[in-house]
């Protein structure tokens, strides 16, 4: 029963269920109505039965008296045998009264069991399963018997019992009955129930029919179908449900009509209320730019205390209303959903120290200490919107330390929840502030909501900050809440989910090798002070102790003292309750036993309250809150300073940056914003001028070269970003000058708009000083303000003494910076800076002062770049030369700076490449040593550095894996037993990751038990050496290693990669793919192969040389690297071929953006040794698994592919079925091709030229026709492109040349003519530089006239080599022959060639000539052909002409000649003579009048 509810239950249709039901009725109603029926008929059939039985027992008991009477059983026989003859009566038996039997006859009488009865009258005593047995007692007076009472006697004697006589009667009949009356009572319930059903479901389908109808009408309006509407028949119910559902329709799409134009509307208000918000930001911000530009540059300029109060208070004020100007902004951006969040990676720690460097002076101000804390198991590279991350924390500590007025405001930041790279952190700002009332703490997110009136007018504020917190929280997916007592201090705290990120990097600038190991003694009352501390130094490795005051701090540093674990730092607070830090100092110098500890005074102000350069043993200040880099700076920087006397303290003023030397060009508009631009970049000494638009700027850039340019974006007549394009297109093939933008839109996208304009960096407005000092920095080239600059004033070389060659700083910054990328680097330097000097060379003799700035500012780049200083200086100094316009003195400043370059470059080339195979490297080894010892680290690297090695320290297994990702280090010297991580779990782990092959790891422990030389080696250590070290076998150990790395290196580098490019082999490629295939086997990945062949290299290589054809080859191996993502792998294969393997990607339009990426960079101009030249690239494509499944199958469906994109041209093409047949047909016709000309299958046919003016024929076109042995005549436009491809077209132009020549003289001394022979000329051959040399020689071997002679060069094909062209077509225009530019109007169109070129005849293609009747446009564009070539001077030919009408319009506007089918097809020269040259030497005018489409001949 369940489960048929749970049937009617699920999922089945009205329909199905009214089927079951009816079914299921009707076939129960049948059985229980036949069971019924035969259950009362059996029941009736067997009280008749029974009855029956009673009557037979009765009648043989009556007959059986007189057998009794006489004890005769003879007597009884017949009785009994009538009694047997009835149905069903087997047995019967005569008792007498003692119950012997006085006869038997059938089954045994007496019934089965011991309880045997007797009656006095008729029983029917028992019933079985088989047979019912009857009783019945004899009388010697039956009822029934025929003696009847004699009515004369009184009183009649009662009857004598006598006997007993007993019958079996079976029941066999009653089975036989039952049966057949349930059988038929079954067959005639089915029956009517199969008619009862079929008439039921009839009318179920007159119902539900309709209703399915319905049911499906509505589906289709669920799935979105406009206009349904339901058409049906039915009872008058069902179409009340129709007209409701039809009405209910049209009411829902009126109303969703209704929504869409309200929700249109929504969207536009929320769009204008974007724009309005942007444009009013836009407005308040170019005002508020002037006044706090002009408060920052008013506030250096040593005002007195109060001024400067004031001008702070002007400043304050200013930063609050941009402030809520941008937040007014955020909040608009937010309700109106255009606001998106932008993940990428960032360190934790770095936004943290952000917002508290932002809210440090607020804190300064009150008093207050403010930290944060980040929880041990956070880590510290996470993935996320880090910008919203730090607004919502700004706000939050922002009016943490608003509200409060003394104690503390802290950040912490816990994991709460992490699955594999999924994490969710929650971060909580507590302060000990006013506190928040119960009854106000469910409105504070809400805008414009603030606890009370009082604390607006007290503190101040719009009451948006906090609900544009809850909102950027609901974007990211978190959730925010408040805790608070009133008078007690708040406590925020919001969650976000984040991603670790990918590939996590150290923080940099923060080196924690330089500081591990260190002892230091915090000393600060405040514990949120405290708490960051302690987890800062925890991070970096050092040892700490803390104290909360002066004398705890005492005790402690004795106590270290004592046991011979002295502090080498204290950090202590200036400020404490007991003791001052002042004081604290003191007591510590007076106390010899702790003397010698340096001190780290902090403060609550920028500068030390007095001058402390007299405390002893004081080595630094920093200003709190405390942050983590001028923390480390200070430390690192009193740990360089140790053993060299006691420094005099410098305050933390920094000097600024010097940009004297620079020229900046300000485009701006607005003359306040002009202003305060000027003075800030006066300020930093830089010389400057100003542009009011973008058209003044682009004619200034045009006149004069700047360093730098800063870029306004809207500005009236050119605004700033097509003047960049504009700037950017002048720009072309030159070094291009940094453009800044500046702007006061923060709208989104904003930037991205900048940086596609052509911009380098962008600029908000207000500017400030710090931000804009930091973007001169970054794209002037200072790296930092210390660095040192040579006087260039004059061309002093004595100054270059006092600079290294390479800034190590500079240089290893580079190299950390772009990691695998350095070599390709130094190597694209020494390549270019070559060609550099020639060109600067050159141009000190040419005195071309504009070329002799921009190459030297291209060396001087460049050599900033790797720290080259000394030949920046140079550099530099013949820049200035040049920008002077003078080249006085630069012959020798050029001497010098080849003479630097070489230095350079002997240093560079020591940096990539080996001395040979097996020899020791110059560059430096890089060696890790990794020991917790410090004592053992110091002395391993005064061994080791005395080798020249440079070395890098670690403290644990932990530090050695984050060096190792950053740069894999030459050797590894690691200590087997440390905290953390240690040895053996360390080189497991270095050994995993890529690039550590070829490592050399060298396990150093005081372990030497053999089960730890076996952990050692199974770890992946190279060697193991013990404890205590012998220092000479050390060295020795650790250059054999190095020596045979590499060795190793070097084999390798051999066996797999090219030597020229430096890209994988074919051996490498098809190792990797093989990998590849091993790994998406077990999975569902899908990858591409792209095969890439360079089109026109071949032509480049034979040009100019097998030199630039390696540089163009390495070039284009760059740009195809550069188009890939970091995992995907690209090789050669040998010559101009490449292969690129794309990993894991999800659709084929990943390879297709790939290629097109590929092709669109290949095909821009490639420049070498003062030459531009320009290849592209077929592309052919296959996928994994779809194209093959196995490394053959793959690469040579991609190869095919490739060749099916040559045919197009700088083009790619997926592999597609049956391109292998395509390609084989392709192989047999080139092979065709080739033998072709051998076999003389080619012919020449001719095509005639009449003037429109005399009906005269005036030429021939030679066309060539090929007619092949097997497939007959082969159309040109199959096989012209394929001997292009081959440059079989060059043999073949020449046999045409020839033929065509030879048949012309033929006919001229047969008395034909004159006329001109026209012959086409293809793109190879005119790239071929002995093409003039070819056509002097056959005109000499046929003996034909020049002038006769007329060259047919395609549009297209000219302007693809048109400066090459132009002498050889002089050349040729000076020996008389006729030039014709073939195709016109089907190219580039230029008029200017038409200028340059010395044509003769512009032939108008068929395109335009077909359709001269029916289309205006083409009418028109002949016409304007016609036009312009009359006024140059040049002949016009229409090609393609077959009707009279054609005809006619072209001698209506003057066109000189025709040629096409109306006057005839291409024909062989013995038609040609038959039927046009017998009648033209009769001077009959050549028309199809004459010969209207009959001048037809064998093709």
């Amino acid at each position: 029963m369940r489960r048929l509810l749970r049937i009617f239950r699920g999922p089945i249709g009205f329909r199905q269920q009214l089927v079951l039901t009816f079914t299921i009725g009707i076939l129960c109603l049948a059985l229980l109505s036949s069971l019924a029926i035969s259950t009362l008929s059996s029941r009736t059939v067997r009280t008749t039965l029974i009855e029956q039985g009673r009557r037979a027992t009765e009648t043989f008991a009556a007959q059986s008296t007189l057998a009794l009477l006489y004890q005769s059983a003879d007597n009884a026989k017949e009785a009994a045998r009538a009694t047997l003859a009835f149905p069903d009566i087997q047995g019967v038996a005569i008792y007498d009264l003692e119950y012997q039997i006085l006869l038997s006859k059938g089954q045994k009488a007496l019934p089965p069991g011991d309880d045997v009865q007797w009656p006095k009258q008729l029983w029917l005593e028992q019933e079985t399963e088989k047979a019912w047995y009857f009783v019945a007692p004899v009388y010697t007076r039956q009822g029934n018997s025929e003696q009847e009472e004699s009515p004369f006697v009184a009183n009649p004697p009662d009857p004598e019992l006598i006997g007993f006589v007993r019958v079996v009667m079976g029941k066999d009949t009653l089975k036989t009955l039952a049966t057949d009356i349930l059988h038929g009572n079954l067959l005639v319930s089915i029956v009517l129930a199969a008619v009862l059903l079929f008439v039921l479901l009839g009318i179920t389908a007159r119902i539900t029919t309709p209703l399915r109808n319905l049911a499906e009408t509505m589906r289709r309006a669920q799935l979105g179908e406009k206009q349904v509407r339901s058409e049906m028949d039915g009872p008058k119910d069902i179409m009340d449900m129709k007209s409701a559902f039809n009405t209910m329709i049209t009411v829902l799409e009126a109303r969703e009509q209704e929504l869409k134009r309200a929700r249109d509307a929504a969207l536009e208000s929320a769009r204008i209320k974007g724009e309005f918000a942007a444009n009013v930001s836009h407005e308040l911000r170019t005002p508020l730019n002037g006044v706090l530009g002009m408060l920052e540059l008013l506030r250096n300029m040593g005002l007195t205390p109060r001024q400067r109060e004031y001008v702070q208070v002007a400043c304050n004020s200013g930063e609050t209303l941009l402030e809520l100007i941008g937040n007014i902004l955020d909040f608009s951006r937010i309700e109106s959903g255009r606001f998106k969040l932008d993940p990428t990676d960032f360190y934790l720690q770095e936004v943290l120290d952000d917002v508290i460097g932002l809210l440090a002076g607020q804190a300064q101000r009150k008093d207050l200490d403010l930290g944060y804390v980040v929880a041990k198991n956070v880590p510290p590279s996470l993935r996320g919107d880090a910008i919203r991350i730090r607004q919502i924390l700004i706000n939050l500590m922002g009016n943490a330390v608003k509200f409060t007025e003394r104690g503390e405001v802290s950040a912490e930041v816990q994991l709460v929840e992490k699955k594999e790279k999924k994490l969710v952190l929650q971060f909580e700002v507590k302060d000990t502030g006013i506190g928040i009332p119960i009854e106000f703490q469910k409105h504070i997110f809400e805008a414009f909501s603030q606890a009370d009136s009082s604390t607006t007018r007290k503190y101040g504020g719009t009451g948006l900050g906090l609900a544009i917190c809850r909102q950027l929280v609901d974007l990211m997916g978190g959730d925010i809440g408040v805790e608070s007592k009133f008078g007690e201090g708040s406590s925020f705290w919001f969650t976000v989910p984040l991603e670790e990120a990918v590939a996590p990097q150290e923080r940099r600038g923060l080196n924690r090798a330089e500081v591990a190991g260190l002892r230091l003694l915090i000393v600060d009352d405040s514990t949120v002070s405290r708490r960051f501390l302690e987890q800062t130094f925890s991070f970096w490795g050092m040892y700490y102790g803390s104290a909360e005051n002066g004398r705890q701090a005492l005790k402690m540093l004795r106590s270290a003292a004592t046991q011979g674990r002295a502090y080498d730092l204290a950090l202590i607070d200036e400020n404490m309750p007991g003791m001052e830090g002042v004081d604290l100092v003191h007591r510590i110098a007076a106390d010899s036993l702790i003397a010698s500890v340096k001190i780290i005074l902090m403060g609550r102000q920028r500068q030390p309250a007095s001058d402390i350069s007299h405390l002893p043993d004081v080595v630094n200040y920093i200003a709190k809150p405390v942050q983590q880099s001028p923390l480390y700076n200070a430390i690192v920087t009193t740990v360089k300073q140790s053993g060299k006397g006691q420094p005099e303290f410098l305050p933390a003023a920094t000097e600024e940056p010097v940009f004297s030397d620079y020229y900046i060009l300000v485009v701006e508009d607005n003359r306040v914003n002009q202003q305060v631009a000027v003075g800030m970049l006066e300020q930093f000494g830089c010389h400057v001028e100003v542009a009011a638009n973008g058209q003044e700027a682009l004619e200034l850039v045009a006149r004069k070269s700047y360093d730098l340019v800063l870029m306004d974006c809207h500005m009236p007549r050119m605004d700033g970003y097509e003047a960049t394009r504009r700037i950017r297109a002048l720009e072309a093939g030159k070094v291009q000058v940094p453009i800044i933008a500046m702007t006061a839109n923060v709208r989104e996208g904003d930037s991205d708009k900048c940086l596609s304009a052509g911009m380098n960096d962008y600029l908000p407005k207000p500017l400030r000083l710090n931000l804009l000092r930091d973007k001169l920095q970054h794209w002037l080239g200072l790296h930092s303000s210390s660095t040192t600059r040579v006087d260039l004033s004059g061309t002093q070389l004595e100054s270059l003494d006092d600079e290294v060659l390479l800034d190590p700083e500079v240089f290893n910054q580079l190299r950390a910076s772009v990691g695998d990328a350095f070599s390709k680097m130094i190597e694209a330097f020494l390549e270019d800076t070559p060609l550099y000097l020639d060109l600067l060379r050159k141009a000190i003799i040419e005195n071309g002062t504009k070329e002799l700035r921009d190459m030297a500012h291209s060396i001087k780049g460049s050599a900033m770049n790797f720290g080259a200083v000394r030949l920046a200086s140079v550099a530099k100094q013949l820049e200035e030369l040049g920008r002077s316009g003078s080249s006085k003195g630069a012959r020798k400043l050029l001497t010098v700076l080849i003479s630097e370059y070489s230095l350079v470059k002997e240093a560079l080339q020591q940096e990539i490449q080996p001395e040979s195979y097996g020899a020791m490297d110059k560059r430096p080894s890089r060696v890790l040593i990794v020991d917790d010892d410090r004592a053992m680290r110091m002395a391993l690297r005064n061994v080791l550095e005395e080798g020249g090695y440079r070395i890098e320290e670690a403290v644990n297994g932990e530090q050695a894996l984050a060096f190792c990702r950053r740069q894999m280090p030459d050797l590894v010297l690691m200590d087997a037993i440390m905290p953390v991580l240690d040895g053996f779990k360390a080189c497991t782990q270095i050994r995993d990751m890529p690039g550590s092959r070829h490592t050399p790891i060298l396990i150093i422990t005081a372990l030497d038990d053999e089960h730890s030389i076996e952990q050692a080696f199974s770890a992946g250590a190279t060697d193991y050496i013990p404890k205590p070290l012998h220092f000479g076998v050390l060295r020795q150990r650790v250059a054999r290693l190095l020596d045979a790395s590499r060795a190793e290196k070097h084999v390798h580098q051999l066996a797999y990669h090219d030597s020229l490019t430096g890209l994988p082999n074919r051996t490498l490629f098809r190792k990797h793919l093989e990998k590849l295939l091993n790994r998406v086997r077990s999975g569902k990945g899908m990858f591409a192969i792209l095969f890439l062949d360079l089109d026109r290299f071949k032509l480049v290589n034979d040009t100019l040389g097998h030199d630039v054809g390696d540089l163009l080859l390495k070039a284009a191996a760059e740009r195809i690297v550069h188009c890939l993502r970091s995992g995907d792998m690209v090789a050669r294969l040998g010559g101009d071929e490449f292969t690129v393997i794309l990993e894991e990607i999800s659709s084929s339009e990943v390879a297709e953006g790939v290629a097109t990426k590929i092709c669109g960079v290949l095909s821009k101009p490639f420049a070498f040794l003062g030459q531009e030249m320009y290849i592209s690239t077929s592309i052919g494509i296959s996928l994994y698994p779809h194209d093959g499944e196995d490394i053959s199958t793959l690469t040579k469906h991609a190869d095919t592919a490739m060749f099916r994109a040559k045919e197009q041209g700088n083009s790619y093409q997926f592999y597609e079925e049956g391109m292998e047949t395509a390609a084989a047909k392709r192989l047999a016709l080139e092979a065709a091709l080739r033998r072709a000309l051998d076999r003389n299958e080619f012919t020449v046919c001719y095509q005639p030229q009449v003037d429109l003016n005399t009906g005269k024929l005036i030429g021939m076109e030679a066309l060539i026709r090929w007619h092949h042995p097997e497939r007959g005549l082969v159309s040109p436009s199959e096989f012209i492109p394929l001997a292009e491809e081959t440059g079989l077209i060059v043999s073949i132009g020449k046999w045409v040349l020839r033929e065509a020549c030879v048949q012309m003289q033929s006919w001229l001394r047969q008395g034909f003519g004159p006329f001109r022979m026209a012959v086409n000329v293809s793109g190879r051959e005119l790239e071929r530089e002995d093409l003039v040399d070819k056509i002097i020689a056959v005109l000499e071997e046929t003996g034909l006239p020049p002038e006769l002679l007329e060259l047919e060069i395609t549009e297209s094909v000219v302007m693809k080599c048109a400066d090459a062209a132009i002498p050889k077509f002089r050349q040729l225009r000076e020996m008389g022959i006729k030039l014709a530019i073939d195709d016109f109007g089907t190219g580039y169109s230029s008029l200017n060639y038409l200028k340059r070129f010395p044509v003769d005849t512009l032939k108008v293609d068929r395109c335009f000539v077909r359709d001269i009747m029916n289309n205006s446009d083409d009418a028109a564009i002949i016409v304007g052909i016609i036009a312009l070539a009359h006024s140059l001077r040049l002949k016009v030919v229409a090609e393609g002409v077959e009707t009279h009408e054609q005809e006619t319009f072209l001698k209506e506007h003057h066109c000189d000649s025709i040629q096409g089918f109306y006057l005839s097809q291409p024909l062989s020269a013995n038609r040609i003579e038959q039927t046009i040259l017998h009648r033209d030497r009769k001077e009959y005018p050549l028309s199809s009048k004459v010969y209207p489409l009959r001048a037809k001949g064998t093709v």
